[in-house]
């Protein structure tokens, strides 16, 4: 046995009718603690490091083998103080389903101007108490309230950025102009049309952001996994491949991608995107 003092010590030890003696054993354990930035989506429920690693914001906790194990606290915002009111009367929900709302289209119709307004209907979750749908805007969510009368945002803009937000939200949510004779399917189809042609706007505008960026996963928050492409000043991000079984090796340098082997070859994915790339970025 070794003591507070490194001196070792002899004795008997009996493990399952076997005597041992004269046997000693020392381990060192070395354990490095740091603190590291996260950016916090309460409405998607996500935290992501710098790195790019998500997780779920409830869990307080991860473990990675790349990363190590990380561990936070989160205190929930006041819902009222956070969350700004766009919008609040009746909505038009067309789904193809009866069990759920997701994947729907909102429609929001203004008689006097003669103008609606759509938004896609994503996943259904549970925000401030409330049933709310997340929808193809960032940031943007649409409650559903059983009666009249419920209000859960109470915020207000900040007065410093609230017309670059107005603007930003006004350019992203573009209003129809319709005629009191169209039908009903008539106008789903304008609209979805619109919102159709919004989406691609965004992504191409992102797309151009980022296309001189030196991060390539400036995306992955907006599209998910994918590999960002840059050629000639233009920007492409895939975000479906065909899926490969691979298997882990060991490689002769330490590098920032996993060294894998697949088909009888060597080569590398990101531990990010799992892209599979033909060389390793060496690690220093």
């Amino acid at each position: 046995d070794l003591d507070s003092g490194s001196t070792c010590h002899e004795s008997n030890l009996h493990v399952d009718g076997v005597r041992y003696e004269h046997q000693t054993a020392q381990s060192v354990l070395e354990m490095r603690v740091w603190e590291e930035s996260a950016r916090v989506n309460d409405m998607a429920g996500t935290i992501t490091l710098v790195s790019g690693l998500q997780a779920r914001l409830t869990d307080l906790s991860f473990m990675d083998s790349m990363e190590g194990t990380g561990v936070w606290s989160h205190e929930t915002h006041t819902c009222p103080e956070g969350i700004v009111q766009l919008y609040l009367g009746p909505v038009k929900i067309f789904s193809n389903s009866s069990d759920t709302l997701e994947g729907g289209t909102a429609v929001i119709e203004d008689l006097v101007k003669e103008q609606v307004a759509g938004l896609q209907l994503d996943t259904m979750m549970v925000l401030c108490g409330n049933a709310a749908l997340q929808t193809h805007l960032r940031g943007i969510v649409l409650f559903v309230h059983p009666a009249t009368g419920i209000e859960v945002a109470k915020g207000k803009f900040d007065s410093l950025v609230a017309d670059a937000d107005i603007r930003r939200i006004e350019s992203e949510l573009s209003f129809v102009q319709v005629k009191a004779s169209m039908s009903t399917r008539a106008r789903m189809q304008q609209v979805k049309n619109e919102i159709c042609a919004n989406r691609r706007q965004i992504a191409y505008s992102r797309l151009e952001a980022v296309a001189g960026a030196e991060n390539p996963y400036s995306l992955i928050q907006i599209f998910g996994r994918g590999h960002l492409i840059v050629k000639a000043g233009a920007a492409m991000y895939v975000t479906h491949c065909s899926p490969v079984d691979v298997l882990p090796r060991t490689g002769t340098n330490c590098t920032e991608e996993i060294p894998v082997r697949w088909n009888n070859t060597d080569l590398f994915v990101d531990p990010i995107s799992f892209v599979i790339q033909s060389a390793g970025t060496i690690s220093r």
